[in-house]
């Protein structure tokens, strides 16, 4: 399973996903960071739903797992 891991870790590239850039207009008003945890960490809360067009957020499925 390790190893399954570390290969998915770089075909999806997990360490990229950090300095790329996604669209502010499909993607910002969904995640809110909240505080953090007792472990210093941030807890973030995914909104869907509302006035949002969720067609468009889940249209392309590998961006929005990034």
């Amino acid at each position: 399973m390790f190893q399954t891991t570390l290969r998915w870790r770089k075909s999806f590239d997990v360490d990229g996903a950090l300095t790329q850039t996604y669209p502010e207009k499909l993607f910002d008003s969904m995640g809110h960071i909240y505080g953090k945890d007792k472990e210093g960490r941030p807890v973030m809360y995914n909104i869907y739903g509302g006035n949002q067009d969720l067609k468009a957020i889940f249209s392309d499925v590998q961006l929005f797992l990034r």
